[in-house]
């Protein structure tokens, strides 16, 4: 298991996700609901298609620095980006509990 991480603090276990892998919604979906991070990467285009419940989105740099941040709500496209390295999708039961701003830096650790 993963583990996202600000400041040597676990913000929520994760789920790392490459491009290709369960990109369908309906997969996505079922991940999305164990209340766990979603972090994809090099995903170009993020939707929120058939999602139930809002969704805090995160857009990072190679680094991992947060370059972006946004409410995505059920059945929206997030965005397009060919410049993002991955996306952070935090579910709206965990993004209540986390403060994450533009500039932090995020870590993953298995």
């Amino acid at each position: 298991m993963s583990w996202l991480l600000k400041d040597a603090t676990v913000l929520s276990s994760a789920l790392i996700l490459g491009s290709g892998m369960h990109s369908w919604p309906l997969a996505r979906r079922k991940l999305f609901e164990q209340e766990q991070a979603l972090i994809l990467n090099q995903h170009r285009f993020i939707t929120s298609f058939f999602l139930r419940n809002d969704s805090l989105l995160m857009k990072c740099d190679e680094s991992m620095v947060v370059v972006s941040l946004s409410r995505l709500k059920p059945n929206r496209i997030g965005g397009v980006s060919f410049k993002t390295a991955c996306w952070v999708l935090i579910p709206s039961q965990i993004a209540g509990h986390v403060e994450v701003h533009i500039g932090d830096q995020l870590e993953i650790k298995n």
